[in-house]
């Protein structure tokens, strides 16, 4: 049960730190892609 949370902690930690790392570097893309997407839809 422990180590079930400690991995579960583990791998929150991870997935934190690799969505804070995309939002730095992936930002102006997503923003890039969303705003190359606006147009084709009107």
């Amino acid at each position: 049960m422990i180590f079930l949370f400690c991995f579960l902690t583990f791998s929150l930690n991870l997935e934190n730190k690799i969505a804070s790392r995309a939002k730095n570097q992936g930002y102006h893309v997503i923003l890039l892609i969303k705003v190359q997407k606006l147009p084709s839809k009107s």
